[in-house]
């Protein structure tokens, strides 16, 4: 029977349900990573398919795949977004407000499993030449420290600790040769052999075709990642 839009937002998410989905990301790597095995390319709508049977089966509200998507997209942001305020007011000082509430245990389970790096990540910076199209505002369901559901609207402002000047930056790493490296050295020598000039056009398009290349990869395994958003490629101008 297909669930309405009201119907599967009647009930709250379970603690139960929320254990469930964090056993399949511990235990199942392309789940977790999100990754595209070419060998087998509906691994991760299967596993949806089949997690979302397990949850629905243990005696909390009922949704079909797509509805269980935005609960933990929305609670994996959110969860963020709660360590990185933890973080900011333990990096401040002479903070004269009352510090952020401590992360539950799902949540330090989730940031366990999922990685530190989340929290230190630099979100909200779209890949170069990728544009985001972000779906209308809607009220999404965040889980409290009870296990329980709050509303949350998708605009709050999470604080990031880099706006206030708070954050180390660490020297830059030395890069290694790339291809545009090679043009360069190339272009700063003398160009007095027309077999040099058609070096140079034919390696300008080899980078053009690569880099076109890995964007649609990426946009790829972006919206497989998340599945709400839709990223665009930019196309580049014809020659």
């Amino acid at each position: 029977m297909a669930l309405t839009e009201k119907g599967k937002r009647a009930g709250k998410t379970t603690r139960a349900q929320y254990q469930i989905y964090l056993d399949e990301l511990q235990t199942n790597n392309f789940f977790r990573e999100s990754k595209f095995d070419a060998s087998d390319p509906d691994i991760l709508k299967r596993t949806w398919e089949e997690l979302s049977v397990k949850l629905n089966a243990s005696g909390g509200p009922i949704r079909e795949v797509a509805g269980w998507k935005r609960v933990f997209t929305d609670w994996r942001s959110q969860v963020r977004g709660k360590a990185r305020k933890i973080k900011c007011a333990m990096v401040e000082t002479g903070n004269a407000g009352d510090p952020p509430k401590s992360l539950t245990d799902l949540e330090e389970r989730l940031l366990e499993i999922t990685g530190k790096v989340v929290v230190d990540g630099m979100s909200g910076v779209p890949e170069i030449g990728l544009e985001v199209i972000v779906p209308s505002d809607e009220e999404r369901e965040v889980p409290d420290e009870d296990g329980k559901q709050s509303v949350a609207k998708d605009k709050e402002n999470i604080p990031s600790c880099s706006s206030q000047n708070t954050q180390k930056h660490e020297p830059p790493t030395k890069k290694r040769r790339t291809l545009t490296g090679t043009l360069r050295d190339m272009m700063s020598q003398p160009l007095e052999d027309k077999n040099i000039l058609k070096q140079i056009s034919t390696d300008l398009r080899k980078l053009r075709k690569i880099e076109a290349a890995k964007l649609k990869l990426r946009a790829m395994e972006l919206e497989i990642q998340y599945p709400d958003y839709t990223f665009v490629v930019e196309s580049s101008d014809s020659e």
